[in-house]
């Protein structure tokens, strides 16, 4: 398959640790008197609805019951320019003082690597507090729309039009690892959840859209939408779905592979760079606790959606194959 030199950083630029330092127990009884009467505000980088709604709700239902002296939870939705928002406000605006987390889009690393103007942080300085979910993004075309597999869409006589909440964000980029493949694919932006974009395949306004798995369950099963390829890992009766490391050449395989690295840490959740260490160890120890919850792991089981912790420190392991990927690979995107 041809590979296209596109400009795929040009494209980009339209958008967008676990420290875990030991303590001592009178620090830990210091800290123990910070969350009583407080709130923990869990910020969520898109609208309600859709994965990242459900996940960041799910969390703040049930961290303050782990968190020393119990705090109010409150999740609040900071949707735009596909995350980039709410990840730029955790970093540069949000109190540092533990009484704020987020769950950021997971490309939040990959965006920085590629260079992307908008990008106000350094991934490599946000606190990690874990991963509730390791995920598979999968490719849908709509009920009514020819494609079942990646020779129907390169056999398919019309440009396929993707869904997509905007350049840069996780959906459109994993669009355009398909158009440097060399399909014939575009992205519609301006979707700011997955209730637009699936309004906009059925309507046949789009063709399709991707996403993960487990925010694609319900259209699948009561809509109609075809799984037409993969990447990453999805449900056994799913797997013989193309799987696009099968499918790439060359250094747009590599860079596939880079950008699947923020799917084995799914969801992730940080806090801010300055947060103190103590206080950083608090909210580690409750997100791990809370992924544990027997009412939690119902919840999630009711809603569909899986539940598989990752570590601060896999996930710290994960983000530096990325902020650490070759310039060769990364050259790629660049004219």
């Amino acid at each position: 398959m041809t590979i296209r030199k596109r400009s795929f950083i040009s494209i980009l630029s339209a958008c967008v640790l676990g420290l875990g330092a030991a303590s001592t127990a009178p620090v830990v009884s210091a800290q123990e008197n910070f969350y009583e009467g407080k709130t923990l505000t869990v910020v969520i980088r898109s609208t309600p609805g859709g994965g990242y709604d459900d996940y960041g709700r799910l969390v703040a239902r049930h961290i303050g019951k782990y968190l020393p002296g119990n705090p109010d939870t409150v999740a609040v939705n900071m949707p735009a320019a596909g995350g980039l928002v709410s990840t730029n406000y955790m970093y540069n605006r949000a109190p540092q003082d533990g009484t704020e987390i987020l769950i950021p889009s997971r490309e939040f690393v990959f965006a920085q690597r590629a260079g992307v103007p908008g990008v106000r942080y350094d991934a490599a300085k946000f606190n990690l507090l874990g991963s509730i979910a390791s995920e598979g993004r999968v490719y849908l075309a709509g009920p009514d729309v020819p494609v079942n597999n990646l020779a129907d869409l390169e056999a398919l006589d019309e440009t396929f039009l993707f869904a997509t909440s905007g350049v840069g964000a996780g959906d459109y980029l994993f669009m355009q690892l398909l158009q440097e493949g060399g399909y014939d694919v575009r992205g519609i932006t301006g979707f700011t959840g997955s209730t637009e974009a699936n309004l906009a395949v059925l309507r046949g306004d789009t063709h399709g859209t991707n996403r993960t798995f487990a925010s694609a369950v319900d259209v699948i099963e009561n809509e109609g939408f075809k799984v037409f390829a993969k990447i990453g890992k999805v449900p056994p009766e799913y797997e013989d779905r193309d799987d696009l490391f099968d499918h790439l050449e060359g250094d747009v395989l590599q860079l596939a592979k880079v950008m699947a690295v923020p799917l084995s840490a799914g969801r992730p959740f940080v806090t801010g760079p300055d947060v103190p260490a103590e206080r950083v160890k608090l909210l580690q120890e409750a997100f791990k606790k809370l992924t544990e919850d027997p009412e939690l792991l119902a919840e999630a089981k009711r809603a569909g959606r899986g539940i598989s912790y990752t570590s601060p420190e896999e996930m710290r392991d994960l983000y530096d194959a990325t902020l650490n990927a070759s310039d060769e690979v990364m050259e790629l995107v660049a004219q």
